[in-house]
């Protein structure tokens, strides 16, 4: 071909070129573009299924599962929030949350995967080509080739193979073609036979699927106890800085008030000297408390999912001493009964026994029967005409594999297996017995700490009023007042900590048992035991 000549021929030819090839450019572009849309709904709808079917008890979870993060992060001006807003916050905003929902998305991601795998699978080919030798005339081959195949239940594997092609030089009036099918059903018989050996990865997709919504389930709720406890350690600090504020405005009352009596000579100079150093001592304290609070506040906004630079101010009050009806027997009983994390275990101990028995049968001999129907015509009427050439072919096939080394190897690994599994449920078992067990007494002992601190609070109180009331009357100097105003606020400190370490506690131990969920807004939603 000259030198111009393959650009004149392009040139010719581009219309012609175009409207083949766009129409089918453009096809998968949309279909493209539509199934990257569906994607997501497809996922979730996935999700909700397998949750609604494995975890009906946890369905709270759902919509925060299929929840996306939310973008707009401006400052937001003064957050007054409580609990239940800190939650909602969080929910909304954080971005932990945010990469737990992404691994539930590419857990259902990878099912639907898996469930393509193993549905009908299509493909096809178009080729068109363009021959021009030198001195002679031009060819044109046109070739369709269409594919289709299915995994069957029973292992065997049904596939449909369909070509057509055309041929015809430049010039000529006729065309040459050709058409060609073929259906062929194949079936092991030993090796290979049998659902669960051929659907493995489906079925371990689904197991897969539901570990994860367990681990998420889970991942939530700690989530949520996580957030509760940097809520209330705000809280504490916060009723820390009242009581410190407190201790600072007596302090100060109680210099002056010394420094009136040395005037008057009715004190000595030493009170006056120790009530400037309380004083000291307590603005010094407030200090780094406010110092602490708010870093501690801009890092509760970090865990929030907002900027630092937000105004937070948190609200509520600091907990009550609420009762848990529960034994320590109950809480063992509903610990291996409800525990998703125990249930995990369990079913890939049931996994790992299945990939025992689908190693075990691969020993077996591979024999495969297998039938063939096919068809060939050289005309376009080929296919509903008479001249079709049709054969039909069927019988066994058996592989004389001698070496079963890779096999028995493979038994080999699925005991060890088998027997990691079973060590791990027993140890797991024991390990949620004992933490149950430490669970419940410090939740108990946290209650009886709580009350002592509530009576070492008032007996602070009672002493520093006393100590007041002796100072004001000239029967003490103000070293007592110090040391029992002092006493007071480390009492009261220790009590709303007190209070706060046992709500803690007592929210973690209906986790452990498995009384904890998750509502959609991400509020904490407490179950009765059954």
């Amino acid at each position: 071909m000259g030198g111009n000549a393959q650009p004149r021929w392009f040139a010719a030819n581009v219309p012609t070129l175009l409207r083949l090839f766009l129409p089918l450019w453009a096809a998968v572009g949309v279909v493209s573009c539509v199934s990257t849309q569906r994607l997501d709904s497809d996922v979730r709808r996935t999700v909700q299924q397998e949750a609604a079917r494995s975890l009906p008890a946890q369905t709270n979870m759902l919509t925060d599962a299929a929840a996306v993060m939310a973008e707009n992060r401006r400052t937001l001006p003064d957050l007054q929030v409580d609990l239940d807003g800190a939650l909602r916050l969080a929910t909304r905003y954080s971005r932990a949350l945010q990469s737990k929902r992404e691994q539930l998305y590419l857990g259902g991601l990878d099912r639907l995967t898996a469930l393509r795998k193993f549905g009908p699978q299509y493909s096809g080919t178009l080729d068109y080509l363009l021959t021009k030798p030198a001195g002679g005339a031009d060819q044109n081959d046109t070739a369709l080739g269409l594919k289709a195949s299915q995994i069957l239940p029973t292992g065997g594997t049904l596939s449909a193979d369909g070509a057509a092609t055309m041929s015809r030089g430049s010039g000529d009036t006729n065309a040459t073609y050709s058409r060609s099918g073929e259906l062929t059903l194949r079936q092991p018989l030993l090796a290979g036979a049998g659902y669960e050996v051929s659907h493995a990865d489906l079925i371990q997709s689904e197991r897969n699927l539901i570990y994860t919504l367990r681990a998420f389930t889970m991942d939530r709720q700690d989530f949520a106890i996580g957030i509760l406890k940097s809520y209330y350690g705000l809280l504490i600090e916060d009723a820390v800085l009242a009581n410190t504020r407190q201790n600072v405005d007596q302090s100060t009352f109680l210099r002056r008030r010394s420094e009136a009596l040395f005037r008057i000579r009715r004190a000595p100079s030493i009170d006056v000297l120790r009530s400037q150093q309380q004083e000291l001592s307590a603005s010094n304290d407030l200090n780094q408390a406010e110092a602490q609070y708010d870093v501690d506040r801009r890092r509760f906004l970090i865990d929030l999912g907002l900027p630092a630079d937000s105004t937070l101010h948190v609200t509520g009050q600091v907990p009550e001493l609420r009762p848990l009806d529960l034994t320590l027997e109950t809480c063992l009983t509903l610990a291996l009964q409800r525990r998703l994390d125990l249930r995990t275990v369990e079913d890939r101990l049931e996994d790992a026994r299945r990939g025992l028995r689908i190693a075990r049968r691969a020993l077996l001999p591979k024999v495969d029967a297998f039938a063939t129907a096919s068809g060939e015509g050289q005309s376009p009427d080929s296919v509903t005409g008479g001249d079709t050439a049709k054969e039909y072919t069927a019988g066994v096939s058996v592989d004389l594999s001698l070496d079963k080394r890779p096999e028995r190897d493979a038994v080999k690994r699925a005991l060890i297996g088998v027997d990691a599994a079973e060590r791990a449920l027993t140890e797991i078992r024991d390990t949620i017995r004992v933490s149950i067990m430490d669970s419940f007494r410090t939740f108990a002992s946290l209650r009886q700490a709580a009350g002592i601190e509530f009576q070492n609070t008032e007996i602070a109180r009672r002493q520093a009023a006393y100590a007041a009331l002796r100072f004001r009357n000239g029967e003490a100097d103000n070293r007592d007042v110090v040391d029992a105003q002092n006493q007071l606020l480390a009492a009261r400190n220790t009590y709303v900590r007190a209070l706060v370490q046992y709500e803690q506690q007592r929210v973690q131990l209906l986790r452990d048992v498995g009384l904890l969920d998750i509502a959609a807004d991400g509020t904490l939603v407490e179950t009765k035991a059954p």
